[in-house]
């Protein structure tokens, strides 16, 4: 049997307001913890193009993809990859790519392969997914940490409030 600083049966209603604080708590984490996932997942924006120029360089690929939108508007934008997968491209290819929402509806991508920089706002489908999952995986195992230790506080304010 436990030694309780406070004897249980005299916390009356203080009880409710004791257990409910770190529900409440819990509640709120694991929205936020939805929330961050969903946008993980709404942030970039997959589009499928075709191949019309290909720059190797020594340590990474220029692609130029021409590409169409929901609307059926032509857009061509300038990829810069260090994969292996971009070397083996060639022109008149299909390929799948991953660019962020914001730049997209912004047009501020490179359009030609002079423009072309790599700062992650454009990624091949594959790089968009193995950091996609690298990223869901953090912030899956961080979140869960979190919610973990809320619910231990919850779990120990219910033993204690009502044993």
């Amino acid at each position: 049997m436990p030694m309780l600083l406070i004897p249980a049966d005299s916390l009356g209603k203080w009880r409710y307001f004791l257990t409910g604080l770190p529900l409440a708590v819990l509640f709120a984490l694991v929205c936020r913890a939805c929330g961050q996932i969903a946008s993980l997942l709404g942030e970039r924006r997959v589009f499928r193009g075709t191949c019309e120029r290909v720059q190797r360089l020594a340590d990474r690929t220029v692609l130029c993809v021409s590409f169409q939108d929901a609307a059926r508007l032509s857009h061509r934008a300038a990829i810069v990859s260090r994969s292996p997968d971009a070397g083996l491209l060639h022109e008149g290819d299909a390929v799948a790519f991953a660019m962020r929402r914001t730049v997209f509806s912004a047009g501020s991508y490179a359009q030609s392969p002079a423009d072309a920089r790599e700062n992650g706002d454009i990624l091949l489908r594959r790089e968009y997914r193995s950091q996609l999952r690298r990223r869901l995986f953090r912030t899956l195992l961080v979140n869960l940490l979190i919610c973990g230790v809320a619910l231990a506080v919850f779990l120990a304010a219910m033993y204690l409030c009502f044993p």
